[in-house]
């Protein structure tokens, strides 16, 4: 099960949920995909998009099995969220003859964030490449550019390690995804270099390239194509 996930939005969450889907797809892993962010939906519109297209293109193109979970009808906030979590694990139990399923969450939390944090295997947190978008991580001082304290975020990856850890079942390995990283290697880059080097050491995360901000990616959104497409 892996996660896209951060409590903040405009990061590339879904960006990153369609490509690694997609690429994984490619190359022959059976692939499922669970929409979670229901006012957005942006990994549900994309998989719509790229069965359109794939009625002009027999043949050519690949999509998994996708499914959104919508928000709960249910007037009593217990009874919304048991009925959340039902359709969660039941979507679980719907893809479990696949490889993988590729989580996308919405930018905020919630309960079904929560959830899926909880039973992922691999959580990616994919973040721009500015200091205020490092406090979904971690509280900063970013005049003295220290770390003062983890993230409710943070915190709660970390509670959901310390259980596996408990039952034996597994690791979880979180990997932050560096998103529209400069051109250049300015003095902000290499600042957010070092500042991610503490967090990773401090948090248990790798640090690993995202993507660049480009036009392509907006173009080849409403084909239902991605760049492995190209």
């Amino acid at each position: 099960v892996i996660v896209i996930g951060n409590e903040k939005g405009g990061t590339g969450k879904s960006t990153t949920a369609i490509h690694i889907a997609m690429g994984m797809a490619q190359r022959g892993i059976k692939v499922a995909c669970l929409d979670l962010d229901s006012r957005q939906a942006t990994l549900t519109r994309f998989l719509d998009n790229r069965t359109a297209a794939a009625g002009q293109r027999p043949g050519s193109l690949v999509i998994p099995r996708y499914r959104r979970l919508d928000a709960s009808d249910a007037t009593e906030q217990s009874e919304a969220s048991d009925s959340l979590a039902g359709q969660f694990f039941g979507a679980l139990q719907d893809f479990a003859e696949h490889d993988a399923v590729v989580v996308d969450t919405p930018g905020h939390s919630s309960r079904l964030a929560t959830l899926a944090c909880s039973v992922a295997t691999t959580l990616i947190t994919p973040i721009n490449d500015s200091f205020v978008d490092v406090d979904a991580l971690a509280d900063i001082d970013v005049d003295r550019r220290e770390v003062k304290a983890p993230s409710p975020f943070a915190q709660l990856i970390q509670k959901q390690r310390d259980h596996l850890g408990s039952e034996s079942s597994g690791a979880l390995e979180w990997i932050v995804a560096r998103n529209r990283v400069g051109q250049l290697d300015n003095r902000n880059s290499q600042e957010m270099t070092a500042l991610l080097s503490v967090l990773s050491r401090r948090l248990g995360f790798r640090v690993q390239p995202g993507f660049s901000e480009r036009l392509v990616f907006r173009a080849l959104f409403y084909r239902g194509l991605t760049l492995f497409d190209l």
